[in-house]
């Protein structure tokens, strides 16, 4: 006799109701007390279990309650074990996993449809860029997907296809451009002439603007700076006034040897009266005047003046005839 038993029981013997010649199976319990049925299966007594481990369909859960244990198949490829309508074990994975299949959906809180309003609070996904210092195609082929590039920095590489095609690097030379870039870039070319190269007729150029400036103010920083021309209030370019803004009086001392008038200018001077106080006449010229012959400066009787447009560097010089006497020189600048 084989006996079949599911879950875990004690079996007894009931000899309170034993004749001589009963069956023993009749009279198995199990330790909860539930009878033992016997069957005949091929031949062969089995004894089934028909207590607590079975539960009928929709009864309530009792605490307490056994059960039996559920054996799954180990099956790593996953594939079928019966056919569609057979009764079929559960499968697990190599890891114990068990098997299951089923349609999943999920609702992202961040999914809008195209041209839809913005709303106060929406979430949305982060979205991931890689970093490249040196930048390089990461796909295979024209219409993979690909990641966003950043610099060490951060920095988003963009690609403007049209200034690429006008401007090849930000440091070439003009020529350079106008041989990558053609008509465009020749155009510019022709906005461009060297110093001192000669005009040609049909030249082109750019216009140059003015700044309106109705009280005069410095437009550059300091001197040697690049600024642009100053207009009043009428578009009239203004130019520097001769209005003096600082004067020195002094007198020099003049002899038959020629001296200059003074010997260190007022700066910025822009213009030079001269008297003559002695009791001769003067001459004046450059360096080398001389009261006569081919060198003769301009004469300046006694008591006589004379007034000059001089700058700084023009250094201007007179000579006299006999004994040495004083001349009055008043700078302007």
């Amino acid at each position: 006799m084989s006996l079949s038993v599911i879950g875990k029981h004690k079996i007894t013997v009931d000899t309170t109701v034993l004749d001589n010649g009963d069956s023993l199976a009749a009279y198995l319990t199990s330790a909860a007390g539930t009878l033992l049925t016997s069957t005949t299966d091929g031949g062969k007594e089995r004894l089934d279990v028909s207590a607590a481990a079975e539960k009928a369909e929709d009864s309530a859960h009792t605490s307490g309650d056994t059960g039996s244990f559920v054996l799954a198949v180990r099956n790593d490829a996953g594939t079928a074990l019966s056919a569609d309508g057979d009764y079929s074990a559960l499968q697990v994975d190599a890891t114990g996993a068990l098997r299951v299949s089923g349609d999943i959906a999920v609702n992202f809180s961040y999914d809008y449809a195209e041209d839809s309003a913005a709303v106060s609070g929406d979430v949305g996904a982060f979205v991931l860029a890689v970093r490249q210092d040196t930048l390089a195609a990461s796909t295979s082929a024209d219409g993979d997907y690909a990641a966003f590039k950043t610099n060490s920095v951060g920095s988003l590489y963009t690609a403007d296809n049209i200034l690429a095609g006008l401007v090849t690097t930000s440091n070439s030379s003009l020529a350079t451009i106008v041989t990558n870039t053609g008509a465009t870039a020749t155009e510019l070319q022709n906005l461009s002439f060297a110093e001192d190269v000669a005009h040609t007729s049909g030249d082109l150029g750019i216009m140059a603007l003015a700044v309106r400036t109705d009280t005069d103010v410095a437009l550059a920083g300091t001197t040697g700076d690049y600024a642009p021309i100053a207009v009043d209030a009428l578009g009239r370019v203004k130019i520097i006034q001769r209005a003096n803004v600082a004067n020195l009086q002094q007198q020099v001392a003049i002899s038959t040897t020629a001296a200059a008038l003074p010997a260190t200018a007022l700066a910025n001077r822009q213009s030079l009266l001269i008297q003559n106080i002695g009791a001769k006449s003067i001459w004046v010229g450059s360096a080398t005047v001389t009261a006569s012959g081919a060198a003769v400066g301009i004469e300046v009787p006694k008591g006589g003046s004379l007034m000059l447009d001089a700058g700084p560097a023009n250094i201007i010089y007179a000579i006299t005839t006999g004994a040495t006497h004083n001349i009055a020189v008043w700078e302007l600048s």
